[in-house]
């Protein structure tokens, strides 16, 4: 299973993850949030921010993130999952 998760800026992608877990997303767009929080949070909501991550709530804190966040270029969040199939074989190729 591949989780993907999307961050659009306003009408495009700014920035892209693909991991093998929920854990390693979170984390992954955790570590993306805590290099833009002085930018996208007010000082009060970065303070938060930065407690839940210092308490291991990271699922916490990018929500705090995107929920409070936007404060010069607006941001959002898409997250979804692919299960993984075997390659399809196209006909008259020798399996690998």
């Amino acid at each position: 299973m591949l989780h993907v998760a999307l961050i659009f800026d306003g009408a495009e992608i700014c920035h892209m993850f693909v991991e093998a877990s929920p854990r390693m997303l979170t984390r992954g767009i955790a570590r993306y949030a805590t290099e833009q929080a002085s930018f996208q949070l007010l000082p009060q909501d970065e303070e938060r921010f930065n407690e839940l991550l210092s308490n291991g709530r990271e699922r916490e804190a990018v929500d705090l993130y995107f929920e409070r966040g936007g404060r010069w270029a607006p941001e959002r969040l898409i997250k979804w999952r692919y299960a993984l199939c075997p390659p399809i074989e196209e006909p008259g190729e020798t399996p690998s």
